[in-house]
């Protein structure tokens, strides 16, 4: 096999590794952080350079995070994932781990044009995902490890307020915690549903799950249970008819599509919508 044909083979395998609903929805989280810094409003164009680096490093955060998983994750995605392009061959564990490091250093160099808290966010970041997957920790085999999924997306969140608005440094004001702790909460919770993908996978490797210790079916009546709860811990910030009535029904919808449907990736998608609605609500 020449070069040029193995590059294109790795850059194939790349494209191939981005999980794109979760990509949306990490980029919507830091969004939502860039648009509460309130200083996005009314600086015109000067904002867009700063703005694209913060979502180049939630990108590339979430790029590294899928990677250490795919690398350590090789038994469970042959049964649960087979499409997965270490599965199939298009690149080793030893490529995608190199891959990893390359966009955890891209990360971590483009949050040096920005802030030292922003920095530290980007490190944190990195270490949460390398524990999620990695050994010899593997939070992954855990039923909380959804914590650290709920978290990297309070992460993101704050990678993007913190990049429009410092000056409070770690002194964040009292709304701006809360709608972080509600992104924790509601996304640790939410989060659980990815696991009914990797059932199987996780069943044979003896993966400690909600679905593995009380049965596919028994488990997504409680995650349904759990979705709900999710959809309504953002009336905790809103309190009106009408935010309520748009909870709802994107909740009523999500649980359609998880328990009739099964489709996970069309649910994150909701929920990242969710998210965007309260931010762009907070904002008027």
């Amino acid at each position: 096999m020449t070069s040029s044909t193995q590059e294109r083979r790795y850059a194939v395998a790349l494209v191939r590794s981005v999980r794109w609903p979760e990509t949306i929805h990490f980029l919507i989280m830091g969004g939502a952080g860039l648009l509460l810094a309130g200083r996005v409003i009314g600086q015109g164009w000067a904002v867009i350079p700063i703005s694209l680096i913060t979502f180049f490093i939630v990108a590339c955060l979430y790029m590294f995070a899928s990677l250490v998983n795919d690398a350590n994750d090789v038994p469970v995605d042959i049964v649960s994932n087979p499409d997965r392009p270490i599965v199939v061959g298009l690149m080793t564990p030893a490529d995608a781990m190199r891959a990893a490091w390359f966009f955890a250093a891209a990360a971590l160099i483009l949050g040096f044009f920005i802030a030292s808290e922003v920095r530290w966010l980007v490190a944190l970041g990195l270490v949460l995902a390398w524990v999620y997957s990695a050994p010899p920790i593997r939070l992954r085999r855990y039923v909380l490890s959804s914590l650290v999924i709920g978290g990297g997306s309070m992460l993101a969140f704050l990678i993007g307020y913190m990049t429009m608005d410092f000056s409070h440094s770690w002194g964040l004001p009292v709304s701006i915690k809360l709608v972080a702790l509600v992104i924790l909460v509601a996304f640790s919770a939410g989060q659980m549903i990815r696991d009914l993908k990797d059932y199987a996978g996780d069943k044979a490797a003896r993966i400690t799950t909600l679905f593995t210790i009380f049965g596919r079916e028994r488990g997504k009546q409680i995650m349904t249970g759990l979705l709900v709860f999710c959809f309504l811990v953002p009336l905790v910030i809103l309190h009106g008819w009408p935010d309520a009535l748009v909870y709802l029904t994107v909740g009523a919808a999500s649980v359609y599509f998880f328990q009739f449907k099964e489709a996970v990736d069309r649910v994150i998608l909701l929920s990242s919508v969710v998210s965007l609605y309260t931010v762009v609500r907070l904002l008027t």
